[in-house]
C-alpha cells in the first residue's frame, strides 16, 4: 500500500465560485438553500444584479484543500511448484493492483490533488481528477 496525505493548504475553488455566484439568472448547483438571516448557513443573501454576489475573488471559495488518499495498493501471489509441475509452466504470478482507490477529503471539489496552473498555484480550474485504475497481471515462464 502506498499512501499519500497533504495537510493544512488552502485550495481556491474555482467551478464553485461560478456556480454559487448568484448573481444572474444562471443555473445553481441542486441543493443550495441561500440564507433566509444573517448566519444561516454560510451563503450570502441572494440578490440579482448584487456585486456582493459576483464573480469577484473572495475567501468565501477558499476552502480547506487537506486530503489522505490510497495512492496505490498491489497484492500478488505465487502459484505453488507443486500445481505447476503438472502442467509444464516453471514459474507463475499473478498480480491486482489499484490507483487513487480511496481518497478522505472535505474538499467540495473534484480532487484535492489537482494539476493547478503554474501561475496560479492553489486555485483549481476543475481539472480532471486522478483517474481510479486497476491492473491485472500474469507472469509466467516456461
Amino acid at each position: 500500500m502506498n499512501w499519500f496525505a497533504s495537510v493544512g493548504g488552502l485550495v481556491y475553488n474555482s467551478p464553485r465560485q461560478l456556480t454559487d455566484r448568484f448573481d444572474d439568472n444562471s443555473n445553481y448547483r441542486t441543493g443550495i438553500q441561500p440564507w433566509q438571516k444573517e448566519g444561516d448557513n454560510g451563503f450570502p443573501r441572494v440578490v440579482y444584479e448584487s456585486t456582493l454576489n459576483s464573480l469577484e475573488a473572495t475567501d468565501r471559495w477558499l476552502e480547506n484543500g487537506s486530503f489522505v488518499r490510497l495512492k496505490e495498493f498491489s497484492v500478488g501471489y505465487n502459484i505453488p511448484q507443486s500445481i505447476l509441475k503438472h502442467i509444464s509452466i516453471n514459474q507463475c504470478r499473478i498480480s491486482i493492483s489499484g490507483q487513487n482507490l480511496l481518497t478522505f477529503t472535505k474538499y467540495t471539489g473534484l480532487d484535492p490533488e489537482f494539476s493547478g496552473s503554474l501561475y496560479e498555484r492553489g486555485r483549481d480550474f476543475a481539472a480532471y481528477p486522478n483517474a481510479k485504475t486497476f491492473t491485472i497481471g500474469l507472469s509466467m515462464s516456461f
